[in-house]
This record gives C-alpha cells, structure tokens and sequence, in this order.
C-alpha cells in the first residue's frame, strides 16, 4: 500500500495527503491562489448524503436551493462573473464542521482545500445529528476551468 501511495503523490502533486499540513501546496506548482468568499456555513437539513457542486447560472441555483434549506437564506449571488461551490457531507457528530482552506487554480484546473473537523478522542459531543449535515458554500471569479476538491479531516479537542 506504501508503494502506491507513493506513486500517486509523485504522479499528483494535487493529493493533498503527499503534503505536511503546513505545507503550501502551490509552492513550486503553477497554482496560484484565487480569491473566495464564503456565503453560508454551517450545519444544512436537507441533503443527506455527501454532494459537491459547481454553480454557474440562475438555473443551477434555482435547483439547488429547491433541494437543500439555507438558513439563513442565501444572499444575492451573481452568477454573471462568479462561480458558487456548494460542499455538503452527510449527517455526523455534533461537533462536525467543514471549512474551505484555500482556493487556487493552474492552467487546467481550479482546486479547493476542504477541512473536515471531526471531535477528538477525549472531546465530549453529541453521537449523532439525525438529518444535520455539516456545509460550506463559497463564489468565487468564473474561470471555465474545471473544479477539483481536495479534503483534510482533523480531530478537534
């Protein structure tokens, strides 16, 4: 299993397990960061399995705020020079969260960094949240470039 491991991090620089944590990944990469901004996060009720989605028009938006329940709503978005990333996982701990670490894009592709934090061996929390799911939806500028997501899961506590 080593060996395949380390195959994958030579062949990928965009696995973000071949990396320390505090590493950089867009040192010595043509990846350059790409400015974000969060618009809603949080825990959401509705989706209950783990979905991500790229958002580029009205249509896109309309179907998906028909699927998952925002509270609060979301605010105005605009989908003429913007991209929405909506990131959902499904129902977990009490103590879950999900964040976007960072954004950046090459040539090819735009990759967002997600962190998943989950509790800690000796953190108190609920088992379970029935129907409550950790999200984060982020706009970021249009590119035409695919969107790759990358996640790190952390234990809090």
């Amino acid at each position: 299993m080593r060996i395949h491991h380390l195959v994958l991090c030579l062949v990928s620089p965009l696995l973000s397990s071949c990396t320390g944590s505090s590493a950089n990944q867009t040192t010595g990469t043509p990846f350059v960061n790409v400015p974000y901004t969060v618009v809603s996060q949080g825990i959401q009720q509705s989706i209950k399995n783990q979905q991500l989605h790229v958002v580029t028009d009205a249509t896109q938006l309309a179907a998906l705020t028909a699927t998952a329940a925002f509270i609060p709503a979301l605010p105005a978005l605009d989908l003429d020079v913007n991209n929405l990333v909506a990131i959902f996982l499904p129902p977990g701990t009490g103590c879950d969260a999900l964040g976007i670490v960072n954004v950046s894009e090459s040539a090819d592709v735009v990759l967002v960094e997600l962190e998943k934090t989950v509790p800690g061996d000796n953190m108190p929390c609920v088992a379970l949240v029935p129907n409550h799911g950790p999200s984060v939806l982020a706009t970021m500028p249009k590119s035409g470039k695919p969107v790759s997501f990358a996640f790190t899961i952390r234990k809090a506590g």
